[in-house]
């Protein structure tokens, strides 16, 4: 059973498995909204766990089991998805400044294969804790280890 977190503004999806908390990070830009649906159990609540100081994430549960999330600054975000059953899935997410995009390169060093920029944020937020999405931050980083 896995809750399953899809980009209103590309296509984007990721899927977080239930009761597994160290789950695949999923990328965003700010004013992004996401949606959150399941499959194979029923949503019952969404709540912000962690988030950057400033304007908090807005979660849209007017329908509960299928809410939507808009992300409003850069920073690394902590959701918690409770089921109708009492399960939880953590979801988490890096909104990255829209320059992060444009710093990266589009191909990778190693062989010209292409980058794929949104996956290369998402390990770095994963592995790199101290990454809170701004491209300044980029330039420190190890950034051949995550793909680019």
């Amino acid at each position: 059973m896995t809750i399953i977190v899809t980009s209103t503004a590309r296509p984007a999806i990721t899927h977080v498995r239930i009761g597994h908390p160290t789950e695949p990070w999923t990328f965003a830009l700010p004013g992004e909204t996401l949606a959150i649906r399941s499959n194979g159990v029923t949503i019952a609540a969404t709540e912000t766990v962690a988030a950057p100081a400033g304007t908090p994430p807005e979660i849209d549960d007017a329908t509960p089991s299928a809410p939507n999330i808009t992300i409003a600054e850069v920073g690394r975000y902590h959701f918690r998805v409770t089921t109708t059953t009492g399960e939880t899935a953590d979801v988490s997410i890096i909104a990255c400044e829209s320059a992060c995009l444009d710093w990266l390169p589009t191909e990778q060093r190693s062989g010209g294969a292409a980058v794929d920029k949104t996956r290369v944020l998402r390990e770095l937020a994963r592995y790199e804790l101290s990454f809170t999405g701004t491209a300044a931050e980029l330039a420190n980083k190890p950034l051949g280890n995550y793909g680019a």
